[in-house]
């Protein structure tokens, strides 16, 4: 949504069909509602369709929720984004309790390092909300990222490690089904 520059940045624009509300859409709803027009399309012409919401609580990233079969959430260690991803998580889990939400630690070193976070981030949502984030796996912290969306070109073509991890996502993703707890070889 917004601007879809996933494709771009992960080297796929080839593979990929690519849909966003139309510019000249002033009012929401509006674009909401033409967004669920194509998004009907998108669905009768593929087998699996990704929808990259924004972050936060707003109209998009909850029409988002709302068609899809599971989220995965972006998940930094800092405040103020573990605050924001705790929002989410209680805004779904209040509308429904069985909602498959994962996260994906993004900007670590390591996949212990993620796996710390998330299971802290986990530990908080199972105490004050009664239930457990799903692992959906981690993003290392790399440079590369940064230059290639200032280049413009696909990140994955530029770090295997890169290209390992969002692989690793995808796969998770295109089997619909996330861990429930970290891997066991990191417990």
């Amino acid at each position: 949504m917004g601007k879809g520059s996933c494709s771009l940045l992960l080297g796929r624009e080839d593979r990929v069909t690519i849909v966003s509300p139309p510019a000249d859409e002033s009012v929401p709803e509006m674009a909401l509602a033409e967004l669920d027009a194509r998004l009907a399309a998108v669905r009768a012409e593929h087998e699996f369709v990704v929808i990259d919401a924004p972050s936060g609580l707003g109209p998009a990233v909850r029409w988002a929720l709302d068609r899809a079969d599971a989220g995965l959430m972006v998940i930094v260690d800092e405040p103020t984004a573990i605050a924001d991803a705790y929002a989410l998580c209680k805004l779904v889990w209040s509308h429904d309790a069985g909602y498959p939400l994962a996260g994906a630690v993004n900007l670590v070193d390591t996949e212990e390092e993620a796996a710390d976070v998330l299971t802290r981030f986990s530990d908080l949502t199972g105490h004050f909300l009664d239930r457990k984030i799903l692992y959906g796996g981690w993003v290392p912290f790399s440079g590369a990222v940064r230059r290639s969306v200032r280049r413009q070109e696909g990140v994955v073509l530029s770090s295997e490690a890169l290209a390992d991890a969002f692989g690793r996502l995808g796969d998770r993703l295109r089997c619909g089904v996330f861990e429930t707890t970290v891997p066991i070889s990191l417990n």
